[in-house]
């Protein structure tokens, strides 16, 4: 149970931090900002590998788990 609730605090911190990430990369586009830019795709991609490998690692394994009981 614990695996599931680190778990889904990974992918829901991972997702949220997409979306402001995306949020960010619009507003560097629309100021014509280069460093915010790179900043902001750096945390899209960051934040997407910290999603998946809520998921991935922590998840699946507890979800597998369960399902053979």
């Amino acid at each position: 149970m614990k695996q599931l609730v680190y778990g889904g605090i990974l992918m829901i911190t991972g997702m949220l931090g997409v979306i402001a990430a995306i949020l960010a990369l619009s507003a560097s586009i629309a100021d014509n900002a280069s460093i915010m830019f790179l900043i902001a795709f750096a945390g899209i991609i960051l934040f997407a590998v910290m999603a998946f490998l809520g998921y991935y690692e922590h998840v699946r394994p507890a979800m597998k788990n369960t399902d053979n009981e």
